[in-house]
């Protein structure tokens, strides 16, 4: 029987290239990895070997090396104040400005050791909050992430984490009481 479900990370670097319809070597890599899925997809015999229950997801993703979403702190040697209480006030909120959760999400798994070819997927059933559940079988434990400005009660309850299970999401989504239990049950990470 055959298998099709491949895991792999590419790296292309993109080296432009005198071409209107493909700028760059990246860009003809992605075209020929379209290629492969639209064949894929036609393919009957695939078809037929693929479980329709777990679904045929032969899709990819393409990142970018970009900045981090966590603002660095910026060392101050001087003797203002003024200067040195905005410093802090601008650290209230550990990330940049215009973050988005999916670029989080990524660097998050980046800074917990999970592979970009980890199993992300989105946990159902919670009423209030949006869970990821994070996997890797280069990684002996769960990463559970939350990027909601509030988390509540009941999510944190239906979650059910263990000791070894990393669980990161926003610094002021919880209390400092709901952060203790937290604590108690899991390794908390905030952002």
């Amino acid at each position: 029987e055959l298998s099709l479900s491949l895991k792999f990370v590419l790296v292309q670097i993109p080296e432009p290239i005198d071409s209107a319809k493909y700028p760059s070597i990246a860009d003809i890599c992605k075209e020929r990895i379209r290629r492969v899925i639209k064949k894929l997809s036609k393919n009957t015999y695939s078809q037929r070997v693929l479980d329709p229950n777990i679904g045929n997801d032969f899709g990819f993703i393409t990142y970018k090396l970009g900045p981090s979403n966590i603002r660095g702190w910026n060392n101050y040697d001087g003797q203002d104040i003024a200067r040195l209480r905005d410093l802090f006030n601008e650290a209230e909120t550990p990330l940049v400005d215009g973050w988005q959760a999916p670029d989080l999400l990524t660097e998050v798994m980046l800074l917990e050791g999970f592979p970009l070819d980890s199993t992300v997927i989105e946990q159902k059933g919670f009423k209030h909050n949006h869970v990821m559940l994070v996997e890797s079988d280069a990684c002996a434990h769960r990463l559970f992430v939350c990027l909601d400005p509030q988390i509540k009660a009941d999510t944190i309850a239906q979650m059910a984490l263990i000791k070894r299970d990393v669980f990161v999401c926003l610094d002021s989504a919880l209390t400092d009481e709901t952060k203790m239990q937290l604590s108690d049950v899991c390794r908390l990470k905030v952002v």
